[in-house]
């Protein structure tokens, strides 16, 4: 794994504590991958989720997809 992407991923984990709902959808993506880290369904699904929760209709849909 590049350094590139653990950059990548530490970034969109601070966003993602600012309740950025982009960042919490892209956090959710790189933890349903394991891209910076290991694959963790339960955690992106969460990710998703907090992100669907602040209107962020796509990753409704991405949550729905992960749990199929």
């Amino acid at each position: 794994m590049s350094k590139g992407v653990h950059q990548a991923v530490k970034y969109c984990q601070l966003d993602t504590d600012q309740c950025y709902a982009d960042a919490q959808k892209s956090l959710g993506v790189c933890y349903y991958y394991g891209d910076g880290g290991t694959k963790d369904t339960h955690q992106a699904v969460n990710c998703y989720q907090l992100a669907a929760d602040q209107g962020y209709t796509i990753a409704h849909y991405t949550s729905v997809f992960a749990i199929w």
